[in-house]
């Protein structure tokens, strides 16, 4: 029988990651994050650079820039291939089909990249969110990224906003709507370890009534 996925979002600064990692430990799965980059560009013909620094920037915003201006931005003109690649297979299509395959050939963790909604009518899918509060999300940020905390503010602010536009652009649903995820945890009220017994629980749970 085939396991089930684990998809995680995530506020910047909640812990998502660390939780993730810890679930994945526990049940022995494997976690693709930082992983799937290389599958995209590998499937989408993209560098790998161009999609880590570009998977989550490819949205409405983007399209208005390129209408309003009649050019690339910097960022994606200096990449002559993954420019004329967005007229045929974006990054998102790329990550979606590497995603599904993931989800056909074993169970595993995966962080972000809508990974939830990609894998939303697959009943092997659990959809987890995660979230804190701001207080917390800002001194993570500073104990693990070296941030001061009124640049963790901004980053959690920036960070955040980009994940919201890029879930919004290519699901049609509001980022962070517990209604758009099977289980949403606050991190400040349960702990790194208790989100993830509140995981592991969830996913026993599904597993036993397969």
């Amino acid at each position: 029988m085939k396991k089930p996925i684990i998809a995680i979002s995530r506020e910047f600064g909640s812990g998502g990651r660390m939780i993730g990692e810890s679930v994945a430990k526990k049940l022995g799965l494997t976690v693709y994050d930082k992983t799937l980059i290389e599958m995209v560009a590998e499937k989408g013909g993209y560098s790998a650079d161009f999609v880590e620094e570009n998977d989550q920037r490819l949205t409405k915003s983007l399209l208005f820039q390129i209408a309003v201006t009649g050019s690339l931005p910097p960022w994606l003109a200096k990449d002559a291939g993954a420019a004329e690649g967005l007229i045929g297979k974006s990054v998102f299509s790329a990550q979606s089909e590497v995603i599904k395959d993931l989800a056909e050939k074993c169970g595993c963790v995966i962080i972000g990249r809508c990974a939830g909604h990609i894998l939303k009518d697959d009943p092997n899918c659990l959809s987890v969110f995660i979230g804190a509060e701001t207080e917390d999300k800002i001194d993570r940020c500073v104990k693990e990224y070296g941030f001061t905390p009124a640049a963790a503010a901004g980053e959690i602010k920036r960070r955040d906003s980009e994940r919201a536009e890029h879930y919004n652009h290519h699901t049609g649903k509001m980022w962070g709507n517990a209604a758009n995820y099977h289980i949403c945890l606050n991190s400040s009220v349960f702990g790194i370890g208790g989100c993830v017994d509140l995981i592991v629980e969830a996913y026993n749970k599904l597993v036993s009534n397969k």
